[in-house]
């Protein structure tokens, strides 16, 4: 009778989704373009890191969250690039 062990491979967190998903958060908080776009970068390394595991490194969930808060920090930042650009383009041919 040989023995099996009943579990499979340890797993642990990717330190790129959990990269991803603080600097996602961080991208609403302190410096929104650059912690965005980080964000989404290392939530791009996440899944490729997770994909390649083969099941031992986990969080799929985390680099998600970061990847999609990365992209609505881009998005806001930069709709408010275009409002503030906007806002001197009127200011300045209202004072003409």
């Amino acid at each position: 009778m040989s023995w099996q062990q009943p579990y499979g491979p340890p797993t642990r967190e990717s330190g790129s989704a959990i990269a991803a998903l603080i600097l996602g958060i961080c991208g609403f908080l302190v410096c929104p373009f650059v912690c965005s776009v980080a964000a989404i970068v290392c939530a791009q390394r996440a899944f490729s890191e997770i994909d390649n595991s083969g099941g031992r490194i986990t969080g799929r969930g985390m680099a998600q969250a970061g990847h999609i808060l990365g992209w609505i920090g881009a998005g806001l930042c930069m709709l408010g690039l275009i409002f503030f650009l906007a806002l001197i383009v009127f200011v300045e041919s209202s004072s003409y």
